[in-house]
Formats: structure tokens, C-alpha cells, sequence
């Protein structure tokens, strides 16, 4: 029985890699490979929470001017932010990161 849910795990950490590399949305990958969604999820929440790496917040100063700009880079992905950035377009971005 042990043996068999390794095997699982294998398997579905193999179907996270090719999600991961596919650049698509964890939906748009589970409809172009015929994957079930919801044990996508599952398994995607089990094996990648043990590399969830500790997030870190910094405060950016209230006045635009006294910023300079800022980048960040995390898991592959670069985002620059520009000492002038449009609020809403950042909150955007965001939004579309959280639900990868």
C-alpha cells in the first residue's frame, strides 16, 4: 500500500514539473492535458508546500519620490518596479501572481 502512494506522489510530482515548465495557468494546463482540477490542486498544495520558502515583506516609503524603484525575482518570475509605478497596474499583477 506504502509502495503505491509513492508511486502516486511520483507521478503527480512529475505532472507538477510539467505544469511548472509549461508557463500556463494551473487551469489552462489541467484542460490542455486532461487533468483533473481538483486533484491537481490537491496535489500541487501537497508537494509544493514543503518548498514554500518564508515570504518577506518590506515597507516602501509613502512618498513616491523617495523611492528609487525596486526589483524582485521568485520562482522564475522578474518583476520591475519602476520609482514612478501606476498603483492599480501593480495591484493587478498581483492578482494574476496569486492565482498561479
Amino acid at each position: 500500500m506504502e509502495n503505491r502512494r509513492s508511486e502516486k506522489a511520483l507521478r503527480w510530482n512529475a505532472r507538477i514539473q510539467q505544469w511548472k515548465a509549461s508557463g500556463l495557468s494551473g487551469y489552462a494546463w489541467c484542460r490542455q492535458t486532461g487533468v483533473s482540477y481538483k486533484n491537481f490542486g490537491y496535489w500541487r498544495k501537497r508537494l509544493c508546500s514543503s518548498l514554500k520558502q518564508p515570504s518577506h515583506f518590506f515597507e516602501l516609503p509613502p512618498n513616491k519620490s523617495d523611492c528609487i524603484g525596486l526589483k524582485l525575482e521568485l520562482g522564475g518570475i522578474n518583476l520591475t518596479i519602476d520609482h514612478e509605478f501606476d498603483e492599480e497596474c501593480l495591484l493587478r499583477v498581483l492578482r494574476a501572481l496569486r492565482r498561479l
